[in-house]
């Protein structure tokens, strides 16, 4: 809901700073009752917010929506979740709608900062192709997660807090659940040196 009013804003924005009236009119035609407002007044409006949700739909549903799909399916990672939205674009797509493309990446946190850039995808579908092809099993992946009652998860959680910064120290979880290429922890020694495997 919050990157759907986000979406919304940028077309209120578009709105209000095009120098063409006349023709952000006709390309925004549910925000020509507000164009009277000045910028300060547009914050707080709820009958604008909802008019520009409503006017940005389809533009939302191409460019945003398709980013959406790991998020909605695992909530909120934090840190990764700007590039868990960048997987979900590319896994929605194909090679040729996005040969050339700018991809808008932006990531905000609490409130407090924020910061935006863009991706410039190759035009060369060589390049691109093997990317989106090492990307095709996400969805497979996702559809085969295991489902946990509460209190078994809890108790993983707690094994984990528990072993947070000590050494020495060897997982004894099972390695059954994780997929082929997977990497896990063998153990930390005394010196916290960390010491990897991986699934074949």
């Amino acid at each position: 809901k919050l990157v759907l009013k986000s979406f919304a804003r940028l077309c209120v924005n578009d709105y209000f700073l095009y120098s063409d009236k006349e023709q952000s009119d006709s390309k925004y035609p549910d925000l020509v009752p507000f164009k009277n407002l000045n910028l300060k007044e547009t914050y707080f409006n709820r009958e604008l917010e909802q008019a520009a949700v409503k006017c940005s739909k389809t533009s939302f549903e191409a460019k945003t929506l398709p980013s959406l799909m790991i998020a909605s399916m695992v909530g909120n990672m934090y840190t990764p979740s700007l590039y868990g939205g960048l997987v979900s674009l590319l896994v929605n797509k194909n090679a040729e709608s996005l040969l050339g493309k700018r991809i808008g990446m932006f990531s905000y946190g609490s409130g407090l900062a924020s910061s935006m850039f863009s991706l410039q995808v190759s035009k060369d579908a060589g390049r691109v192709e093997p990317l989106l092809a090492s990307l095709g099993d996400i969805p497979s992946r996702l559809e085969a997660r295991t489902a946990l009652p509460p209190a078994e998860f809890t108790t993983i959680l707690k094994a984990k807090e528990d072993s947070y910064n000590k050494a020495p120290y060897q997982p004894t979880a099972s390695l059954d659940t994780l997929t082929s290429g997977t990497y896990y922890l063998i153990e930390v020694d005394p010196q916290y040196r960390r010491t990897y495997g991986r699934r074949p």
